[in-house]
C-alpha cells in the first residue's frame, strides 16, 4: 500500500473523473451493444433466462 496526499495517489492510477471517464470511454467502446447481445447465441440454449430460473 502506497502512502502520500490522496490527489497525487489518485492521479498517478488515473482515478480523477478525467481518468475514470477515459476508463469506462473506453470499455464502453469495446463492449458489444445489448442489441446484438439480446440477438446473440447467448439466447439459443436458454432462451427463459440462466440456469437459475431468473
Amino acid at each position: 500500500i502506497e502512502q502520500g496526499p490522496q490527489d497525487l495517489l489518485r492521479e498517478r492510477y488515473g482515478l480523477t473523473a478525467e481518468g475514470i471517464y477515459q476508463s469506462v470511454k473506453e470499455v464502453i467502446g469495446k463492449a458489444p451493444s445489448v442489441k446484438s447481445s439480446l440477438t446473440g447465441s447467448a439466447l439459443v440454449g436458454h432462451p427463459h433466462g440462466d440456469e437459475q430460473g431468473s
